[in-house]
């Protein structure tokens, strides 16, 4: 079907788009790899791609918790907006795609993440 075409012609551009390979182990929710990737390239932890999302944003909206403890414990910005700062946090995104009640929202609130949307 030409839908499903489209869905994975779109998956395999987010890597034109600035995505590095921690974005792509935070999307995935692969967090061995994610710790493989930042242990050799730690610059990657705040990194942004075309659209100023962090792997932290990722982890977030993906719901993958362990990605988004280690990279906090790594010292990845809690509060980064997306859209070179008009955009949502990682608190924002998670509780827009997985609810208040999710473990990932609330460890972002506990560690003082603040819910920020877009600004529209």
């Amino acid at each position: 079907s030409h839908r499903n075409a489209s869905g994975g012609r779109k998956k395999k551009t987010s890597f034109t788009t600035g995505s590095t390979p921690a974005h792509v182990a935070a999307q995935s929710g692969d967090a061995d790899e994610l710790k493989t990737v930042i242990d050799k390239l730690g610059h990657l932890i705040d990194a942004k791609d075309a659209n100023g999302w962090t792997p932290l944003h990722e982890g977030a909206r993906g719901g993958h918790i362990e990605v988004v403890q280690l990279l906090v414990e790594k010292g990845a910005n809690i509060n980064e907006r997306t859209q070179g700062g008009i955009g949502g946090t990682p608190l924002y995104w998670s509780i827009e795609q997985n609810g208040e009640d999710h473990p990932v929202s609330e460890l972002l609130a506990s560690l003082g993440g603040i819910s920020i949307g877009p600004d529209l």
